[in-house]
């Protein structure tokens, strides 16, 4: 499987670290173009490669992973969708210091406003409800395996619940991406984000910091 990304930060890359550990090859994309991601790309080995956003944009799983105030910008004047995956990592915070201010959405969801800005993608909520460092540290935690929490707007099962499962923790359909998501955590399983942005968000300094 290729996934491309939208974005280089820690996310991003923790996200690829998984995705090539699995046999998947990664593409990496960053605003500051392909030559600046020559350190990240040799450090992730083999299956990684720097990218245009465009040429990463291209693939048919796409992870975007960039801070709120730059989604527009990021999306802008990329290939037809026609269908493919958008995963959406993003959480919607206009500031982030010295406090976290969450963007004001209009009563819709972060993903909802994703969506617009990407006609024609299958958007799916995944990886922005656990601390990177977390993620980091693998699936199994005391015994028990992390969950991703994962919503999509599509009738059927999120077409990224296969993708997510082949990279790292367990994945867990929960709502349609309009819909405000509240669950409990188990021990050692990091709480879930909601879509919305009137939620409470758990840990939103340090999943806010590893975008870019």
């Amino acid at each position: 499987m290729k996934f491309g990304t939208i974005g280089a930060g820690t996310v991003a890359l923790a996200f690829a670290r998984e995705a090539l550990a699995r046999g998947h090859e990664v593409v990496l994309s960053s605003r500051r173009g392909p030559d600046a991601l020559a350190d990240e790309v040799a450090a992730l080995g083999r299956g990684a490669s720097p990218a245009s956003v465009e040429e990463a944009a291209s693939r048919d799983y796409v992870l975007l992973a960039v801070p709120w105030r730059n989604i527009e910008s990021a999306l802008k004047g990329l290939p037809a969708w026609n269908g493919r995956v958008l995963i959406d990592a993003t959480n919607p915070f206009v500031e982030t210091s010295p406090k976290l201010v969450l963007a004001d959405l209009r009563g819709k969801g972060a993903s909802e406003v994703v969506a617009t800005l990407a006609p024609g993608a299958r958007i799916v909520k995944a990886f922005n409800s656990i601390v990177t460092a977390r993620f980091n540290e693998g699936p199994v935690k005391n015994g028990g395996r992390r969950v991703i929490f994962v919503s999509g707007i599509t009738p059927n099962r999120p077409h990224s619940s296969n993708s997510s499962s082949r990279v790292s923790a367990s994945p867990r359909s929960i709502s349609a991406v309009s819909r405000p998501v509240a669950a409990c955590s188990s021990p050692g399983v990091p709480s879930p984000v909601a879509t919305s942005s009137s939620s409470a968000i758990p840990n939103r300094r340090k999943m806010a910091a590893g975008r870019s």
